[in-house]
């Protein structure tokens, strides 16, 4: 049977806060705990820790930024060409992951950024999820998914 690919996105989320000597270590024990958790639809998450270089001597004075967090990569739900099942089980794995970051920043007391590619999406902090993560991403999704489900039985 022929493997079918679809689009993906990321769904990255990072750290806002001082990096201190523990940081990098407390995210990354985050993220190997996330890749064992579950059969993940697309790939399991990956661990990021890099630096955005900046223009040498730019007009701003803006210094280089320390990304610390993590990527999913997620099957993109473009036109309603993914099945219905591989885009209920993306969600599950976006619901996975937030709500283990949710538990980690209330334990930790941390706040992270969540971004859908490169557009921002919403905050989680000490341990509570915004509006626009909760309503604006999560809920939108499962909406789509019930009127699918309704189209697909009608």
């Amino acid at each position: 049977m022929e493997q079918r690919e679809y689009a993906t996105r990321q769904l990255s989320f990072f750290y806002c806060g001082e990096i201190n000597e523990n940081t990098p270590e407390l995210i990354q024990s985050l993220m190997r705990g996330l890749v064992s958790s579950r059969m993940w639809a697309c790939s399991p998450p990956v661990f990021v820790d890099a630096t955005d270089e900046v223009e040498p001597n730019n007009q701003y004075g803006d210094l280089p930024v320390r990304n610390l967090g993590g990527t999913l990569t997620i099957y993109a739900a473009n036109k309603g060409l993914l099945p219905l099942d591989l885009d209920e089980r993306t969600l599950d794995d976006v619901i996975a992951l937030v709500e283990s970051v949710l538990k980690f920043s209330a334990e930790h007391l941390m706040e992270f950024e969540f971004y859908l590619d490169h557009a921002f999406v919403g905050i989680i902090s000490d341990g509570h999820m915004d509006a626009s993560l909760e309503k604006g991403l999560i809920d939108e999704w499962r909406q789509h998914l019930v009127a699918m489900k309704y189209k697909t039985n009608a």
